[in-house]
């Protein structure tokens, strides 16, 4: 809401006197319209309008109820979703729509935590690694989003949540103005290991990497119980030699 003033100077033709008025106009921003697919089972949803129904049975109708979940150290159960936050929420096979009507987000600013955060995105779609981080706390390698199985993001799309690890607490800007895709020095250590994949999900095998390069190749917590997940038993996506793999 803006509000837009300016001062009058009026005078009274039968006076002759000069009355001196303030002429105000509020607007509002136009809003836009948004319709958005999610397939059946588990996935990582976020808000990408600002509404004043942030209600997720509003914004999920096809959602199964009470699977709305936030992660903060574990998940909790949500009525509500709130514009940068990542959530978990379940729709049956057949999956869901969400149709939107709310003002856009061209510019968002996060506050994050050590270790892994659960986040969303603006109303538009940016390169993840366009993401503004002035004290570079994003591991690289660890913004991850899910459907049928965890796998690593090279975009940030309006109504998706994404998982994003973090080396400490701090701030992070994600804007429409700066959407180019920014060269990465970090370097793959599974680009010439052997893998095996399982639905979205790349596990390798027979590859060192640097212990100062060790989180980069991290998995998300689990999704909660009845999606599928898979990974090595020390929630790494690599083992050196040999190791236990845990499927959910």
């Amino acid at each position: 809401m803006n509000n837009i003033s300016a001062i009058a100077l009026v005078q009274s033709w039968s006076t002759k006197e000069i009355y001196q008025g303030e002429i105000t106009s509020d607007w509002q921003d136009p809003t836009i319209d948004m319709v958005l697919a999610y397939s059946g089972d588990w996935v990582t949803v976020g808000l990408p309008l600002i509404m004043e129904n942030n209600s997720y049975q509003f914004i999920f109708p096809d959602a199964i109820e009470n699977t709305l979940f936030s992660f903060n150290n574990g998940y909790n159960l949500e009525s509500n979703l709130e514009n940068g936050s990542g959530y978990w929420i379940r729709f049956d096979d057949m999956g869901g729509y969400s149709t939107l009507t709310g003002f856009e987000i061209e510019d968002l600013t996060l506050s994050i935590s050590e270790d892994w955060n659960m986040i969303s995105g603006i109303s538009s779609e940016i390169f993840a690694n366009a993401i503004l981080d002035p004290s570079d706390i994003i591991v690289p390698n660890t913004i991850y989003s899910f459907d049928g199985g965890y796998a690593l993001s090279e975009m940030i799309e309006p109504g998706k949540g994404y998982w994003l690890r973090s080396y400490s607490d701090g701030e992070i800007t994600m804007t429409a103005g700066n959407s180019v895709r920014k060269v990465s020095d970090f370097v793959d250590r599974m680009g010439e290991a052997n893998f095996i994949k399982f639905n979205n999900t790349k596990l390798y095998f027979g590859v060192e990497v640097p212990l100062e390069e060790i989180y980069s190749y991290s998995l998300p917590p689990k999704p909660p119980a009845g999606a599928f997940d898979v990974r090595f038993e020390n929630d790494m996506i690599f083992a050196n030699d040999y190791g236990t793999i845990d499927i959910m």
